[in-house]
């Protein structure tokens, strides 16, 4: 079967890098486990090249150059997020290879990073490619296991039938409910919206029969589309406003500026608000006294292979 296949009514996505893949449900981050982006898979990569999964265009690159969106010819959004909490690094480790606009192949370079900077200060380099615009996807079959970059299909994804609209055109008029506009909202969240603050805001607008837009310095895109409002960059203190029409525009508009307003989810650190506490570090179990196991903390779960070194100290007498 050829890649993105649309016709036969499948599309079937390459690693974009070789690893290990993990269920999204793994992935230590609500945003992603909980499928508020989309659903797909992640990776725990070995590579440091980003490919592409699939044949189509580039229509996202984040400016922190740590997510993009390729979009198929039948209009699949693939969001490929590379690792966890990189939107704060501001690009830094990260190598765009690609511009928005491009056309690519599967297997094509897209971004380089420096793995071994991401390992010391991301949260995680577990990446996540997932599907932003579900409604289009009847049916995923993840794979598992080990991946090669550019050769293993990890995600099949069984399409919906007929040309999926993005968003059902909504009624207007004032019989229909209206327009309505919030006023200017102050985004306070420190790193803007990036993944975790816009899925919330997308899945909130869902919500509502109206459609949504999300406004700013004179641009506007649809609410409803995770790839839409990254596209805006939207960053700290950056203003926006909240446009819908149709029957319940009002109620829609009123949930989402306050929803804005409290942080989407975020604290005034990033952080997602109101954690829960964190779970002690659990020692690996071993028997005590013995030389040959080694006591430590699992930082991530994954297979490794190479020599292990203990240092101990020794006192020496003189």
């Amino acid at each position: 079967m050829k890649l993105d296949q649309a016709a036969a009514g499948r599309v079937e996505l390459v690693a974009p890098l070789s690893g290990r893949l993990v269920s999204l449900a793994e992935v230590p981050d609500p945003t992603f486990a909980e499928k508020m982006v989309g659903d797909g898979i992640s990776i725990d990569p070995t590579s440091e090249t980003l490919l592409s999964p699939c044949a189509g265009r580039i229509t996202l690159l984040h400016p922190a150059h740590h997510a993009l969106t390729v979009t198929t010819a039948g209009g699949v959004e693939v969001l490929i997020h590379l690792g966890l909490e990189t939107v704060s690094l501001k690009g830094e480790g990260f190598t765009p290879l690609v511009r928005e606009g491009d056309r690519v192949k599967a297997g094509d370079p897209l971004i380089a990073f420096d793995a071994a900077f991401l390992a010391r200060r991301a949260a995680s380099l577990l990446t996540q490619m997932v599907i932003s615009n579900g409604e289009k996807v009847r049916a995923y079959w993840p794979a598992a296991g080990l991946a090669e970059a550019g050769r293993t299909v990890v995600l099949t994804l069984e399409l919906a039938d007929g040309p999926a609209a993005e968003q059902a055109p909504a009624p207007h008029g004032p019989a229909a409910g209206g327009d309505r506009e919030s006023e200017e909202i102050v985004i306070l969240n420190p790193q803007g919206l990036h993944a975790r603050p816009t899925a919330v805001l997308v899945n909130g607008a869902k919500r509502f029969a109206s459609g949504i837009k999300l406004a700013k310095d004179g641009r506007e895109v649809n609410a409803k589309s995770v790839v839409s409002i990254m596209s805006l960059d939207v960053k700290l203190h950056d203003r926006v406003r909240v446009r819908a029409s149709g029957p319940d525009a009002a109620e829609a508009v009123e949930f989402l500026a306050t929803l804005i307003k409290a942080g989407l989810g975020e604290s005034r650190h990033g952080a997602p608000q109101d954690p829960a506490p964190p779970a002690p570090p659990r020692p690996v179990a071993a028997a005590d006294g013995d030389p040959k196991v080694l006591r430590g903390v699992s930082a991530s779960p994954g297979l490794v292979t190479g020599h292990i070194f203990q240092l101990r100290q020794t006192e020496i007498a003189v």
